[in-house]
């Protein structure tokens, strides 16, 4: 072998390492448009953040989880044609497919390997801001974006929330998970969502569903608020007063709603909330509003939904009242 030939059979190695790492150096962006088919990214996942490595995951509690829930990274699969992502699926840890069918889809999915967070957020973030992005992408898009570890993601969704010029569904999903993931700030900004009367109708509902799922019932003051809000539409009002009653609220706190708001509408929205709990404390706020003196209409709300409790004081109450 001569000099020349050992230089190029030595060099060589370092040239396939150097070309390697200029791939992984490259934006994530370029990565991905230069994929024709599948391809998966790997990425470190919030620390409350559970998953079967598959399609379910738990978020901030596992609580309630049935089967296997597992902590690992954001594993994140799309599918691209003509440089565009047309497809992304999301799921938490390892799963039977990385694991059984690892060889046989190595030749078929490109693996862009593990890529930092910040780099991850803000790829899915630029794809779910995109014009250019389908709207199911754009979408799928902000839940990876969300699970990423170590990074204060709510500031840049709420400011995406904001830009109308995007479809409802991803406004929707961006609001949903600023308030989702737990982050300092989020409570007013939200709460003026729910009360900005040149907003969509569905985006006031979304708001108030947010606040009802802020961690440690922290919305609720909100909610409350805004039930008694004059200036807020109707609607919002009573759904402000459904979503309360699901989130911790108090039912001597919404036996004191019913006195205090003297609107036909939010006194019944306030017997149907008192309808859907089971502690005798509501029942016994029902039947008080039976006895009272007041709307006809609203005495009868409260008998109906009496009527579909379980309490074996009520069939003694109903008898009572029939006989008078």
């Amino acid at each position: 072998m001569t000099r020349s030939d050992l230089a190029a059979w030595t060099t060589l190695p370092a040239l396939i390492l150097l070309s390697a790492g200029a791939r992984a150096q490259q934006p994530l962006a370029q990565r991905v448009a230069a994929v024709n088919g599948e391809a998966e990214v790997r990425f470190a996942s919030r620390p409350d953040v559970c998953g079967d490595g598959e399609r379910s995951f738990s978020f901030r509690s596992d609580d309630h989880w049935n089967g296997r829930c597992v902590h690992g990274p954001v594993r994140v699969r799309l599918t691209v044609a003509n440089g565009a992502v047309t497809r992304l699926r999301t799921s938490i840890g390892e799963g039977r497919d990385s694991r059984d069918s690892a060889a046989a889809s190595a030749a078929s999915v490109t693996d862009l390997g593990t890529v930092s967070t910040h780099d991850a957020v803000e790829y899915f973030l630029s794809l779910a801001r995109s014009a250019n992005t389908p709207e199911r992408v754009a979408t799928d898009a902000i839940l990876p974006a969300a699970l990423a570890d170590s990074t204060t993601i709510s500031p840049a969704l709420l400011s995406l929330e904001r830009d109308r010029t995007r479809p409802t569904d991803v406004r929707k999903r961006a609001l949903f998970w600023a308030g989702e993931v737990g982050e300092p700030g989020v409570l007013e900004p939200v709460r003026a969502i729910a009360l900005d009367s040149t907003e969509q109708d569905a985006m006031r509902k979304q708001a108030v569903f947010v606040l009802s799922q802020l961690p440690d019932s922290s919305g609720v003051p909100a909610l409350i608020a805004i039930a008694r809000d004059a200036a807020a539409s109707m609607h919002t009002r009573k759904q402000a007063l459904f979503w309360a009653g699901q989130s911790g609220t108090s039912t001597s706190e919404l036996v004191d709603l019913y006195r205090q708001l003297g609107d036909h509408e939010l006194r019944k929205q306030v017997i149907f909330v008192l309808s859907q709990r089971s502690d005798s404390a509501s029942t016994d706020a029902l039947m008080d509003i039976v006895r009272s003196h007041d709307d006809y209409e609203l005495r009868k709300q409260a008998m109906f939904w009496l009527g579909q409790k379980n309490d074996p004081r009520v069939a003694t109450f109903l008898a009572s009242i029939l006989e008078h």
